[in-house]
């Protein structure tokens, strides 16, 4: 296994401590601030859908006031009930469309107004090619005898709704306003259905309402982004609003995201993230319209979103790099000064190795490193005079082997001669044994021969007992 000095892990020590360090608070931050943006992104989009809220609601505020007012109008309730009882003549014709058309002037935002009977037919209008009309539909599924019996100044506002002809009504949606046409009796004579573009509910959004109200600016955090936008879209999932990255997308864009379900299915207003009708993952806030039957959206790409976060990040990484790089000569340094005494401590020892017991560490330092130097100096101290002492006795240990050695040999001559006469006694004990164990033997070999007879003898005198015993009584 390869070693590595000191100094080198010194430096990778510090240098990834260092890498540890700046990795971490990046990382941190990041997510910090992420988290922060994020939030703060939601606040910022759920302000400007509540303040484009407020400015919606006032252009719808503005149409029944406008509906109102052309209802209330003295010229337009004079004609009207001439019409009605059929008292009308081609001069009060003229002058009553002449009187339309010169109050159309006074309204961009109003391309077509109509006079209709109670049965909701238009009976005139400031077009030629409108008699005749049926209208009923912009009761918005109220009975007729609803709409007969309602107040006067009271103002029905329509959904938005495809437009069916291009010669009343430009390509873009519009919404139609009702209120009743009272006498001077507050008799129902008919009613008045105006026709509202909304091109200018467009100019709301895109804040050029405001530049024309004289604001300077209109509609600034969304226009600066190249990804956000602000729209609305109909309960039939239907964009009615121009879209800046689609074309034609007005009552052509399906619109079905999360904030369009919540609106109209659970009535919640919704903030946060989710995926566009591009496909894009976007945040967004919503503000719902029920009464008009719209969701207004207002929302940015999470991509752009992070853009300044992810540019900062980067530049943290740079950041982190260059300390990364600094620490590592910075520990470089530090190891070289506060290694520069260890390594003269390191280099005597290597002289020790080497059998030079004669040098001794300096250092200069006035540190724990000069405590152990003076500690290893005493060491090498005690080392040499121990060395001293034990050359000392080794002379000594060789005088006593020289003593011991002529001992020795005096008393291995003494234990041979032992040997030597303790064999030969050894022999004759021996031989003198041999000659008792052959007497023993002969000795052996009379005994048993004896008890041999001995045994005879007996048996043959009980022999003759028995006999004898038998002859008496014979």
């Amino acid at each position: 296994m390869k070693n590595f000095s000191l100094s080198y892990k010194l430096v990778l020590f510090f240098s990834v401590f260092v890498l540890f360090v700046v990795g971490f608070i990046s990382a941190y931050a990041y997510v910090e601030s992420a988290e922060v943006m994020e939030e703060q992104v939601k606040k910022d989009l759920s302000a400007i859908a509540e303040a484009t809220e407020g400015q919606v609601f006032m252009f719808f505020k503005s149409i029944k006031v406008l509906t109102a007012d052309w209802s209330s109008d003295g010229l337009v309730r004079l004609y009207s009930e001439k019409i009605a009882k059929n008292e009308v003549t081609e001069t009060d014709l003229k002058s009553f469309r002449e009187h339309l058309k010169s109050k159309l002037k006074l309204d961009a935002s109003i391309q077509l107004v109509d006079v209709l009977d109670k049965d909701m037919k238009v009976v005139f209008s400031a077009e030629n090619g409108r008699i005749g009309h049926d209208e009923i539909e912009h009761l918005e599924g109220r009975k007729l005898e609803d709409a007969q019996s309602m107040r006067f100044g009271e103002v029905i506002v329509g959904k938005t709704m495809v437009v069916e002809h291009e010669q009343y009504h430009p390509d873009n949606p519009v919404f139609h306003s009702l209120a009743p046409i009272m006498d001077s009796e507050g008799e129902l004579i008919g009613f008045i259905l105006i026709h509202f573009s909304s091109e200018y509910l467009n100019k709301i959004l895109l804040g050029e309402m405001q530049l024309e109200e004289g604001a300077i600016t209109g509609q600034k955090f969304i226009l600066e982004q190249k990804t956000a936008e602000m729209y609305l879209v109909n309960r039939n999932r239907l964009m009615i609003t121009p879209s800046r990255f689609t074309e034609h997308a007005i009552l052509n864009q399906k619109v079905d995201t999360e904030p369009v379900k919540k609106c109209f299915e659970n009535k919640e207003e919704f903030t946060g993230d989710y995926t566009n009708y591009l496909g894009k993952n976007v945040f967004g806030a919503s503000m719902c319209f029920l009464d008009y039957d719209m969701v207004l959206l207002v929302e940015i790409g999470e991509n752009e979103l992070f853009t300044h976060l992810k540019k900062e990040r980067n530049d943290i990484v740079i950041a982190g790099v260059f300390a990364f790089l600094a620490s590592i000569i910075l520990a470089f340094l530090l190891a070289r000064i506060f290694l520069k005494d260890l390594m003269g401590i390191v280099a005597v020892a290597k002289e020790i190795v080497k059998g030079n017991f004669s040098v001794r560490a300096k250092i200069r330092s006035k540190d724990e490193l000069r405590d152990l130097a003076e500690s290893f100096n005493e060491m090498l101290d005690s080392i040499e005079e121990s060395r001293k002492k034990l050359k000392e006795a080794e002379i000594d240990l060789k005088e006593t082997n020289k003593s011991l050695e002529k001992r020795v040999q005096s008393r291995t001559a003494e234990l041979e001669k032992f040997k030597g006469d303790l064999e030969k006694n050894v022999d004759q004990k021996t031989a003198e044994l041999q000659k008792k164990l052959i007497e023993l033997e002969k000795f052996k070999e009379l005994t048993i021969g004896r008890e041999l007879r001995m045994i005879t003898l007996k048996k043959q005198v009980e022999d003759l007992k028995n006999n004898g015993k038998k002859q008496i009584n014979i």
